[in-house]
């Protein structure tokens, strides 16, 4: 029986690579070009580095549009985990997980994922017991995909986020699994996160925060980066957050919506605090946004000892981080080491929109300063062209999308 591909359930690919953070395998050398550069290293930067940037843009591009038939497309690349979906013919029996055993070799499991957390994977074989793998395990997990999921993922693509909400919303309302409703969630968050709608972003995300994220579900957390961040949050909200109490996540996400107001000192003294969290997701970002205040005058041990700690913080929530440092490698003159650091975001961090079109921004204006037109001139390009949805949307302010409940199933 002939099945239309709309129906058909969709086969989910997650792969888990491990210590980059890529766009495509292209940019590996690129990433370790830039990996060379901050290490002191000589690098041909003004030439070499800029030639591969243009290329390795021009080709995560192809590999985004590409369609082969089996409608193969990249989904998302985030921190470890990239996401790869591809139209199945039959309905899958069931899932398969392939791990690195502890031995170093690969083996492939079947049964059901009862759950994936940041901890562990929990494997129900058919007519057995649950088995429980470490997350460090996990090298791809293939599982089917709803209709309604798959046409969120297709809005979302092509940043139609309003829509995209809206059928992420209906889709988590007919998923059951916990964990794929945790993936759609964090899609939901950057959905609202890219029309400016902070008080919405922060409310989903606080949903699915926790032990249970994964640390490429928990990079979709709504902090502000930026002195005037095009993200809004209302200040009565941001507040609330604040003051939550036993929530660090929630005061995370209202300290960093008020750092640049007249609570900044409230807000700076819940920073110092979460510094200490027993959650490091939390403690490392924490510590990132207090480097916000400053940038400026910073010696070259603090400098030294700030890269290590973006160094410390999970590859997926890198993306806020390496932009401040971007900035303070700025302002302590390290033009050549600055732009590296915050072409780290547009290159690893697509889902970060607002944030990758900041750090183009601010690479475009240090490079002219600099008087290297010709590599500013790249960026800019770069910046007009695929980030125009988001300086329009900068301009117009935020844009909030409707939602069907405050609270989606759990």
């Amino acid at each position: 029986m002939t099945a239309s591909l709309r129906n058909d359930p969709v086969r989910l690919t997650t792969e888990c690579a491990e210590g980059e953070h890529r766009e495509s395998q292209s940019l590996r050398s690129l990433g370790d070009s830039v990996c060379r550069h901050e290490r002191g290293v000589e690098v041909n930067y003004k030439k070499t580095l800029f030639t591969s940037l243009v290329r390795a843009f021009d080709l995560a591009r192809e590999l985004a549009s590409m369609n082969n038939g089996f409608r193969q497309f990249v989904v998302r690349q985030c921190g470890n985990v990239v996401l790869i979906a591809s139209c199945a013919a039959v309905p899958l029996a069931a899932d398969t997980v392939t791990l690195r055993t502890p031995g170093g070799s690969v083996v492939e499991r079947t049964g059901t994922v009862v759950e994936f957390t940041a901890s562990e994977l929990r494997l129900r074989p058919v007519g057995g017991r649950d088995v429980v793998h470490s997350a460090d395990q996990i090298v791809r997990i293939e599982t089917t995909r709803s209709a309604a999921h798959d046409e969120a993922e297709a809005l979302f693509s092509k940043l139609a986020w309003k829509e995209s909400a809206e059928r992420f919303a209906d889709a988590i309302r007919g998923e059951q699994r916990p964990w794929v409703r945790r993936e759609m969630l964090a899609r939901m968050v950057r959905c609202y996160r890219a029309v400016g709608d902070g008080d919405s972003a922060g409310k989903v995300f606080l949903q699915l925060a926790g032990g249970s994220a994964t640390s490429a579900q928990y990079a979709s957390i709504p902090l502000a980066w930026q002195a005037v961040d095009p993200l809004v949050v209302s200040q009565r909200q941001a507040r609330a957050w604040l003051d939550a109490a036993g929530d660090s996540a929630a005061n995370l996400i209202g300290a960093s919506h008020l750092v640049a107001t007249p609570d900044a000192g409230d807000a700076m003294t819940a920073l110092q605090r979460l510094t200490t969290d027993r959650d490091q997701r939390i403690a490392l970002l924490a510590e990132a946004q207090r480097w916000r205040t400053t940038r400026a005058g910073v010696d070259e041990s603090e400098i030294t000892r700030r890269q290590a700690v973006v160094e410390r913080i999970d590859v997926p929530l890198r993306g806020g981080p390496y932009f401040v440092l971007g900035q303070t490698l700025l302002a302590a003159g390290k033009t050549d080491q600055a732009v590296a650091t915050l072409l780290r975001v547009p290159i690893g961090y697509a889902d970060e929109r607002s944030l990758c079109a900041a750090s183009l921004d601010e690479a475009t204006r240090a490079l002219s300063a600099a008087g290297r037109t010709d590599e500013a001139n790249v960026l800019s390009r770069e910046l007009q062209r695929d980030y125009a949805d988001v300086r329009e949307a900068a301009k117009s302010g935020a844009t909030h999308l409707p939602r069907r409940s405050d609270r989606l199933p759990q």
